[in-house]
C-alpha cells in the first residue's frame, strides 16, 4: 500500500496580527491598532474574544506584562477589528 499527503502540525487554530496606526504616542494620546485574524490556511476568520493591552516592565530582574486595558473584541467577516485605548503613561 502506498500513499502520500500532507500533515500540518499547528500550535493554534488561528493567528492574530496587530498593527499600530503610528509608531510613537505620548501620555494622554488615544492609541489605535488594527487586529487581523486568520485561520491556519491564511483565510480571514470572524472571532469573538478579549483584547488585553499589556505594558512590559522589568520586575525583580524579569520582564513581566502589566495589564493596562481590556475590552471585548469581535472581528468582522474579513477577520478585521480596530481597538482604541488611552495612553496612561
Amino acid at each position: 500500500i502506498e500513499g502520500n499527503g500532507e500533515v500540518r502540525a499547528l500550535a493554534s487554530q488561528f493567528n492574530a496580527f496587530v498593527r499600530m496606526r503610528q509608531g510613537f504616542y505620548a501620555a494622554g494620546d488615544r492609541l489605535q491598532a488594527e487586529v487581523r485574524v486568520q485561520d491556519s490556511e491564511g483565510r480571514p476568520l470572524a472571532v469573538d474574544g478579549t483584547a488585553r493591552i499589556l505594558r512590559m516592565v522589568v520586575r525583580d530582574g524579569k520582564i513581566v506584562g502589566e495589564e493596562v486595558f481590556k475590552q471585548p473584541l469581535k472581528t468582522d467577516a474579513q477577520g478585521r477589528a480596530e481597538i482604541t485605548w488611552p495612553a496612561a503613561q
